[in-house]
């Protein structure tokens, strides 16, 4: 059960402690950039472009990072309910994920847990395949399922995996799916339903290659259902930006490495459209470079686009309509160029789990991670390194 705004305020009433920045502890960051830094020197020989090398810049120190405090304000509306830096603290967390899944590398041998989102506790470990390792995870159709992308030592996708929790005893099962993947396989998104999977290629292969990007739709025994194709990349950074809403429409981020930068964007396209090109199916919600932004996650209703932006010179967390691409709603601006990230939001949008930058960088931790809405941020225990979050 979700709060509403109203509950949410008589809460925030009777809520009159707040957690001093002071006692929270320090974010160890300087690991989380070294352990990033292989892959972003992967990619940034051939990203010509200076906006999106700002963008993917952006995303390296998000994808370590997390989300502040926070404040919304409406579009064109800086006044802010709350003191910037002060955490609103005594909030039932309705609604929220109880787990999640964290993919990690400490020390060069990748992790994969399942843990309590409101304590940080690792639930339970989960092993891949011998001489593999879990590279990416998108979140399942229950709470206590996610899917999992494998890849060897090489870093070359080597199956699909749909896995369950037991919160009762904490075991984890695995099943592997029959759905064929590519060297350049690299993010994947369960349909609301769970009865489908997406997965997107071609994002990582080098414009030596010439390998177009593609979206392809599979049933759970591997059946190809749909498949969109066209010259591109989808998603700049393998993380939250292929998302499926109940709305029938699965949305991401596209770029044409600066060929036709009018087509550039989150785009969303219907499951029901023929296959063929991915853009012609496609439309475009959210164009670039108004919005700058490497990640994003669609509303449970998938009516609403929440996603972390640079806007200038500063950041903010934003909400579209997925139909218009219309503003209608900004999260804790901030005038740091350093954009947060997002891992989650409910039916409506109105609640996000999200990192993001501290409003000023004497704050510690400078990215706690949280839960946030419209008029508070709730922290929750901070992952210190991750290479993929799925709720």
């Amino acid at each position: 059960m979700n709060l509403t705004e109203d509950q949410l305020r008589a809460v925030l009433r009777e809520a009159g402690d707040e957690i001093a920045p002071d006692r929270v502890r320090p974010l160890d960051l300087q690991s989380q950039r070294a352990f990033r830094s292989a892959a972003r020197n992967r990619t940034e020989s051939w990203r010509r472009n200076r906006w999106l090398q700002g963008l993917t810049a952006a995303a390296a120190v998000t994808a370590v990072a997390i989300a502040a405090t926070a404040i919304a304000t409406r579009p064109g509306d800086h006044r802010s309910g709350t003191t910037p830096g002060t955490v609103a603290s005594g909030i039932r967390l309705r609604g929220v994920p109880p787990y999640y899944v964290l993919v990690a590398e400490p020390q060069g041998n990748r992790v994969t847990t399942v843990r309590d989102t409101r304590t940080g506790a690792v639930l339970a470990t989960v092993r891949p395949p011998r001489g593999d390792q879990f590279s990416y995870a998108a979140p399942g159709a229950a709470s206590d399922s996610f899917v999992l992308l494998a890849a060897n030592q090489r870093n070359n996708p080597t199956g699909v995996y749909l896995l369950r929790f037991n919160p009762a005893d904490r075991r984890t099962s695995l099943t592997r799916l029959s759905i064929p993947l590519t060297n350049y396989s690299n993010v994947i998104s369960m349909s609301p339903n769970g009865s489908e999977v997406a997965v997107a290629s071609g994002s990582d292969a080098p414009p030596s290659a010439k390998l177009p990007a593609s979206l392809n739709i599979y049933t759970l025994s591997g059946r190809l259902i749909r498949q969109w194709r066209d010259p591109g990349t989808i998603c700049i950074s393998a993380s939250s930006c292929l998302s499926w809403g109940a709305s029938g429409y699965l949305a991401f981020l596209w770029t044409d490495n600066g060929s036709n930068r009018a087509e550039e964007g989150i785009r969303v396209i219907p499951m029901a459209a023929p296959s063929g090109s991915l853009l012609r199916a496609s439309r475009l919600v959210l164009p670039f470079p108004g919005h700058l932004t490497t990640n994003f996650v669609l509303s449970g209703d998938g009516t609403m686009i929440a996603a972390a932006v640079l806007v200038g010179r500063g950041s903010a967390f934003e909400e579209f309509s997925a139909a218009r691409g219309k503003l209608t709603a900004r999260f804790w601006p901030s005038v740091t160029s350093e954009a947060g990230y997002t891992f989650w939001a409910n039916q409506t949008g109105s609640t996000l789990i999200v990192q993001a930058p501290s409003p000023r960088t004497s704050l510690r931790p400078r990215f706690p991670f949280g839960v946030l809405t419209r008029r508070s941020f709730t922290r929750l225990p901070t992952p210190s390194q991750w290479e993929s979050i799925a709720f």
